[in-house]
């Protein structure tokens, strides 16, 4: 074994005490800075009526009466309240699955191109889902009384717009937003004259249908293995039993979800097609 020898000894230690007092004589490291917090992903709900996209017509209109609160976009024709032949018929459209995002708010802006007050509730607060795992969380967290209540509130300042001037609206449901508006229609249907269903769950309809009051129109497309001969068979007694006016209007060279432009096997000419004759339909009950 080497031993070392007391000259170099006394060096080491000489060297060690002067690491020592040079680590003694550093700064304290700095605490790190402190970090704001992360912008919320939830959108700040407008006090007062805010253009929703700048250089695009609509806006952000509060809602009346709920806490939390809440927002809903609406958008009209370009002619200022009473420079029509009278009041411009209006459209509640409650978003699916992805929320309100730029689909929904572009097909609000389509139907008020065509002379139609539209105005859309927004479920999410201000979230649009980025994928449909994401999507599906989502709609779990969507009370179905807190649904009901934005959708009555959006209903409200639909009518009050002066230019639907207090007349029964069209509800216009996406896709799964029937899990939402199907309850809120069960629960209070005044002021719609009339209900549209884009390829909705058949399942909502068994034990909702003698609720739903006016008449229901289910647009449905011609592959959609959702509503075969015996589904709609069996809808159709369901809703007659209850009194309830059911009609079917069959996209042909259609699939699922006729006005969602990321459903699977979306079709841009059946698009067209069922805002067409949704445009009409709203057109025609007001």
């Amino acid at each position: 074994m080497t031993r070392r020898s007391p000259a170099s000894a006394i060096v080491l230690s000489a060297l060690v005490l002067v690491l020592v007092l040079v680590a003694g004589c550093r700064p304290a490291p700095e605490a790190p800075p402190e970090l704001p917090d992360p912008p919320s992903i939830v959108a700040e709900m407008p006090a007062a009526r805010t253009v929703a996209d700048e250089g695009h017509p609509g806006d952000w209109v509060p809602l009346e009466g709920l806490s939390p609160a809440a927002r809903a976009f609406c958008v009209g024709p370009d002619a200022a309240p009473g420079q029509g032949s009278g009041p411009a018929p209006g459209v509640l459209i409650v978003h699916g699955t992805w929320g309100l995002n730029r689909d929904v708010r572009l097909l609000a802006r389509t139907l008020a191109n065509r002379g139609v007050v539209a105005c859309a509730p927004d479920l999410y607060d201000g979230i649009f889902a980025g994928s449909r795992l994401g999507a599906a969380e989502l709609v779990e967290s969507v009370s179905a009384e807190r649904a009901g209540r934005t959708i009555a509130a959006a209903r409200a300042a639909l009518q009050a717009d002066p230019r639907v001037g207090g007349k029964p609206v069209v509800l216009l449901v996406l896709g799964h937003g029937a899990r939402w508006a199907v309850p809120a229609v069960a629960a209070d249907a005044s002021g719609l004259a009339r209900i549209v269903f884009d390829n909705p769950p058949v399942a909502l309809f068994h034990e909702r249908a003698p609720a739903l009051k006016p008449p229901v129109l289910i647009l449905a497309g011609e592959h959609s293995s959702a509503y075969d001969a015996a589904r709609r068979a069996a809808l159709d007694e369901a809703f007659r039993a209850a009194g309830v006016t059911l009609t079917w209007d069959v996209i042909p060279a259609a699939g699922t979800d006729l006005l969602d432009p990321r459903a699977i096997g979306f079709s841009r000419e059946a698009y067209d097609v069922t805002l067409g004759k949704v445009a009409a339909l709203v057109r025609s009950a007001g």
